[in-house]
């Protein structure tokens, strides 16, 4: 589990889920999958990890994610895709 591997508390990983569901889930998820293809590209023929390449596409649309919302702060927006701004 991993708030036990790293000594995280159950709060803070609630919050994380809340973060992930609210600004990641309900986009086209394009840079995370274009993750797992370019792996596939560049490495043809090798066995990669499939979760290690679904941890880094999930990285790149957290990444993403954060940008939007900086911009929605900076920009001092009310709504994105439709709902409140986080």
């Amino acid at each position: 589990m991993l708030c036990t591997k790293h000594h995280l508390a159950q709060e803070a990983l609630d919050c994380v889920d809340e973060m992930v569901e609210y600004n990641c889930i309900g986009g086209k998820l394009n840079r995370g999958i274009s993750v797992v293809h370019c792996t596939q590209a560049m490495a043809p023929g090798k066995v990669l990890a499939p979760e290690k390449v679904s941890i880094l596409g999930w990285c790149i649309e957290w990444l993403q994610a954060f940008f939007l919302v900086a911009d929605d702060i900076m920009d001092e927006s009310i709504t994105h895709r439709g709902q409140p701004c986080w």
